[in-house]
This record gives structure tokens, sequence and C-alpha cells, in this order.
């Protein structure tokens, strides 16, 4: 089997899911330990609107008080006609 190219943001899958059995996959590398800042760009923070508040908690600024707060802020910006954001981020 060849290998697939891993870039050290990709996240290792761990098992397989199919609708007769789970497969545990083996080895691999370590998970990512977390956001890597130098490699994000403008594009990227204007699409996932979850790193951009991520962004500016990690600079300091006002920013993410819980999980509820934000999920509270996207609402109210889909019922203001917003732009959603993925569904992980609520």
């Amino acid at each position: 089997m060849n290998e697939v190219p891993q870039e050290r943001h990709d996240v290792r899958v761990t098992c397989i899911v199919t609708p007769s059995r789970v497969i545990e996959t083996r080895g691999g590398r370590s998970q990512p330990k977390g956001i890597f800042w130098e490699e994000v760009t403008p594009e990227m923070i204007r699409d996932i609107p979850l790193l951009g508040e991520l962004m500016s908690f990690k600079r300091g600024e006002a920013g993410i008080t819980s999980s509820q707060d934000r999920a509270k802020r996207h609402r109210k910006k889909l019922e203001m006609g917003g732009k959603a954001p993925f569904a992980s981020s609520l």
C-alpha cells in the first residue's frame, strides 16, 4: 500500500466505522497539539468565524467566555441573515 502524504496539521484516523464493524487503526504519528497560527491565512479567518474568535482570545482581546456564549452569538447572527458557521463550533 502506498502512503498518503501528511502535513503537520493533519489529524490521524483512529478508527473506521462501517455498517457491520468498527476497525481500530494502529501506528502513525501523534495528533497535532493545537493550531499552527503561522499557517492561518486571512481567508481562513474570514471563512471560519470560530478561528477568528480563537485568534482574538489568544491575543487577549475581548473574546470567548464560554461555548454557550459563542453558540448564542452564532445563532443571533444566523437569525439576522448571517453566514452559518460550521456545525462543530456550535
